[in-house]
């Protein structure tokens, strides 16, 4: 099987490929010289695993996300997202914005209750192709998500885009999530906790502490 090298993150290495005449994008986890051998493999088992089933939850709760197509001990192979990133993506107007940000809501909804969170819910694991929006990386998601991994998907989108934005973002979570009231408290309760750390420091800044 013929492979390209088109990215690398801290874990993985990201090739393109071709499978059973399509094409395919192929995650490989590298070994970590500085782990003991087995501790690295069975790190890189475990994990290679937990993402695997994530993709295959999240393709089969209805969100846009790559489908699973094989999974072996350090390695997945799944079905190619085109489009462009959201971190990258030129909005052409506002009306299609919206639309994107409720498929966004809605994503994290369904995913939500699916009884997944993907953990690094931000703008560079979104990819938008004719208008919609995928969901793409579940290198960092959480099965059996607590109210509190739920929230912290919604925080880091909150902090990624603009308030206009997350707006509608929280609207289509609110409708398609089946415990948002709880979820949209916790943010709430987050960030309370992190502007009284915040003051907090300055206090203890402004005193010479």
């Amino acid at each position: 099987m013929a492979v390209k090298k088109i990215g690398e993150g801290a874990e993985a290495i990201i090739y393109t490929t071709r499978f059973m005449s399509r094409s395919a994008v192929l995650k490989r986890r590298m070994p970590k010289n500085y782990r003991a051998r087995a501790i690295d493999e069975l790190l890189r088992r475990q994990r290679t695993k937990n993402e695997a089933r994530a993709i295959a939850l999240a393709h089969e709760s209805g969100v846009r996300s790559p489908e699973l197509l094989l999974v072996a001990d350090y390695e997945i192979l799944m079905g190619v997202m085109r489009g462009t990133m959201l971190s990258n993506y030129m909005r052409k107007s506002k009306k299609e914005m919206r639309s994107i940000m409720r498929e966004i809501g809605k994503a994290a909804a369904l995913m939500h209750n699916a009884g997944l969170a993907h953990g690094d819910y931000t703008p560079a694991n979104i990819i938008i192709s004719g208008s919609h929006a995928g969901v793409i990386d579940f290198g960092l998601a959480t099965m059996l998500p607590s109210t509190e991994d739920k929230a912290m998907d919604l925080i880091l989108m909150k902090r990624s885009v603009s308030p206009s934005d997350y707006r509608t973002v929280e609207t289509a979570y609110r409708k398609f999530s089946s415990d948002s009231a709880k979820v949209l408290n916790r943010v709430s309760s987050i960030e309370r906790r992190g502007r009284y750390k915040t003051r907090t420091l300055e206090t203890f800044s402004s005193k010479g502490v």
